[in-house]
């Protein structure tokens, strides 16, 4: 059985990574700036461009602008634990955990994934360049979202979320209620494009299933006889 869950996990995997590759494709040939752009107009009440390069470090250190609404700010709460710091952090805290039990080759596996997301998006984001969206049709370019894909925040909250089901199972139902409306959330408070997300969450599932496949192959060597 834990043979059959490795090949399944590594399957699933390879298929989303294809659909992000696929995916980046289209993104940086342009061919989704209709829902990116329809998404500015419609989703995103208080969006305004701002001048910010590839990686934001104002989330290193609180979760939101002061000086924006109440409602977007309880988004970003929200939001916040996919960051680099707090899922750095609640990474490390669950490893320690895992290493104090003697698991040491589960804490090493989530440590990897956890780095390997944050890779991924560096290089998604210093790598790729998506056309320009223009603001309103003026033919002002919004460079916030000149190189947010794919979304960090994303892929982090669910490797998070993952990671949290495998060391307390009885907090699966609030831990999945709670990564389900990430993306959502993202894209509602300005913070990213549809795109974004639905590239962010093709990697962080298929980092799951790789988190997966290495814990089951573990247990495929322990019991093959020796």
């Amino acid at each position: 059985m834990p043979a059959e869950t490795v090949r399944r996990c590594l399957a699933g995997a390879a298929v989303l990574a294809f659909a992000f590759g696929v995916l980046t494709a289209f993104v940086t040939a342009g061919k989704l700036q209709w829902l990116d752009v329809y998404a500015v107009r419609h989703w995103m009440p208080d969006f305004t461009p701002v001048q910010s390069g590839a990686f934001d470090t104002t989330g290193l250190w609180r979760p939101f602008p002061l000086d924006v609404a109440a409602w977007q700010q309880a988004l970003d709460l929200w939001t916040y634990p996919g960051s680099f710091l707090v899922s750095g952090l609640a990474t490390a805290v669950a490893c320690v955990v895992l290493w104090r039990r003697g698991d040491t080759v589960a804490a090493g596996v989530w440590v990897a994934v956890w780095l390997l997301a944050n890779a991924i998006e560096y290089a998604g984001k210093s790598g790729l360049d998506r056309p320009p969206i223009e603001w309103h049709g003026h033919g002002l370019a919004i460079p916030t979202f000149r190189n947010s894909y794919p979304s960090g925040h994303t892929i982090r909250s669910l490797v998070v979320v993952a990671l949290v089901i495998f060391l307390a199972r009885r907090y699966a139902v609030p831990a999945i209620v709670w990564v389900v409306l990430v993306p959502p959330f993202l894209v509602i408070s300005g913070n990213h494009t549809p795109s974004d997300v639905v590239g962010g969450a093709f990697v962080g599932l298929a980092l799951v299933l790789l988190a997966a496949a290495a814990l089951a192959l573990r247990r495929v060597r322990a019991e093959k006889p020796r």
